[in-house]
């Protein structure tokens, strides 16, 4: 009389399956954090844009004079949304991120100076992908610029 082994039968059923479930855990634990990745690449992205925008726009405001500076928050009170169309080099892919960027100016002149004009810039945006209720995102830069008077 021949016994066969346990060990020579191959793997059961209920192991393969075992084994299959932790195998899916694992990788459902993989695609969620390359998902989690993505989306922080991606807010990554937006802040280093709008902070490009905010400080581009704070560039050419201070090469305004000091009339028009001071006349900033009514010239800007609604301010226009912009769409960045991402600028290519050889080889690269264009990404639709469809952000969009709203660009708003002000200037204040601090108490008790004379020719100071405080000059903020902020750029608001929201990602596509959150829930309309979620609350934007926002960038702000700000700077003193000195117009002696005469």
């Amino acid at each position: 009389m021949t016994t066969r082994r346990r060990s020579d039968d191959g793997f059961t059923m209920i192991e393969l399956l075992v084994s299959l479930t932790i195998v899916v855990i694992g990788l459902i634990g993989l695609f969620s954090t390359m998902l989690s990745a993505s989306r922080g690449n991606a807010i990554g992205e937006a802040i280093v844009q709008a902070t490009m925008l905010a400080e581009e726009r704070l560039e050419r405001l201070r090469t305004l004079d000091t009339v028009t500076l001071q006349s900033l928050p009514a010239a800007e009170a609604t301010p226009a949304p912009v769409t960045v169309k991402p600028v290519l080099t050889a080889g690269e892919q264009a990404k639709a991120t469809g952000v969009v960027y709203t660009i708003n100016a002000s200037s204040v002149t601090p108490a008790g100076s004379t020719g100071v004009l405080q000059l903020t810039v902020r750029v608001a945006w929201k990602m596509p992908e959150e829930a309309a209720a979620a609350p934007g995102r926002e960038v702000a830069v700000s700077t003193m610029v000195f117009r002696p008077t005469n």
